[in-house]
């Protein structure tokens, strides 16, 4: 997850900017992201468990194949995603680590 999260997310700006654009191609993509959210919100509200994800994981794996990482401007956009992403991760587990042993 810690790999494909980044493009899954500028597959999500990438979707959300198609349609404030007014491009019609960023359709299907804009479907996956409400339908990936509404169900992880369905699945945050009621269980919390990883398991149910399993079935989203398409819809993932697609908006993340969405950055065409071969132009400059989308590696360059993963790039700085993945690096959010990562120290999100990292900070969030050294507060957890600070909270558990504090």
């Amino acid at each position: 997850q810690i790999f494909i999260r980044p493009l899954v997310f500028v597959g999500v700006f990438i979707s959300m900017r198609g349609i404030l654009l007014g491009r019609n191609v960023s359709t299907p993509l804009v479907f996956l992201v409400a339908y990936a959210a509404v169900n992880f919100m369905a699945i945050a509200i009621t269980s919390l468990e990883t398991r149910h994800l399993g079935q989203f994981l398409p819809a993932l794996l697609i908006l993340g194949a969405a950055p065409d990482t071969r132009e400059p401007e989308s590696r360059r956009r993963v790039t700085l995603m993945r690096y959010g992403w990562v120290s999100v991760v990292l900070l969030v587990h050294l507060a957890w680590l600070v909270m558990k042993f504090k």
